[in-house]
């Protein structure tokens, strides 16, 4: 027969994941635990919270926020929530500390018994409210995407009568350019006309000369 250590875990192979379980709950999930020996079949050892905030330090590095959950969550006042759904097993021991009680329409919990069939009843009811939720969502988005478009049309008609008057303005600019040209060409005429009368005039002044 083997010899086991009592101090080793049920299962070596997933001992890293309890020790990830131990950070979780010395940073986000506090949870008390005790027992009296009296109430069940272990010894008695009391809820020392001194005694956890001394071994998150030690073995961690952080410090214990018992009321985080609390605090993040809201604890067990779940007016606000929407939109989750609540399963719980009745052969999972923690059970108890679950939700087992519709709170509103849309935060609902639903039993699970020992009967797999009774699984399959409750995985049915969660794709029925997330698939609801999913279709709400959508027309939601649908009806703000539609109303984007039809801002964005209407702003479109409004640059395209921008792009008809910058046009316009564009038209009118080229217009002067012509304008310009015209006189710049008669300017030419001008100028080439008075070249050709100031060689002229010194031909003649040269042939007064002689």
């Amino acid at each position: 027969m083997m010899c086991v250590d009592f101090r080793d875990g049920a299962n070596p192979e997933s001992d890293e994941v309890a020790d990830f379980w131990g950070y979780q709950y010395c940073t986000e999930m506090v949870m008390p635990f005790s027992r009296d020996g009296v109430n069940d079949m272990f010894w008695d050892e009391p809820w020392d919270l001194q005694a956890t905030v001394e071994g998150c330090k030690k073995q961690w590095g952080v410090t214990p926020r018992p009321l985080w959950a609390t605090t993040e969550w809201g604890g067990k006042d779940l007016r606000a929530a929407s939109n989750i759904v609540f399963s719980n097993g009745l052969l999972d021991p923690w059970h108890g500390g679950g939700v087992l009680q519709d709170v509103s329409d849309t935060v609902v919990s639903v039993i699970i018994p020992e009967d797999p069939q009774s699984v399959i009843a409750v995985r049915n009811t969660e794709r029925n409210f997330i698939r609801q939720w999913i279709d709400e969502s959508r027309l939601k988005t649908s009806a703000t995407e539609t109303k984007s478009a039809n801002m964005l049309h209407v702003d479109k008609k409004d640059t395209d009568k921008g792009g008809e008057t910058y046009a316009t303005q564009a038209t009118s600019v080229q217009q002067g350019a012509t304008s310009v040209h015209e006189r710049g060409h008669a300017s030419s005429e001008y100028v080439r006309l008075g070249k050709e009368w100031v060689v002229k005039g010194g031909e003649a002044e040269l042939a007064e000369s002689l």
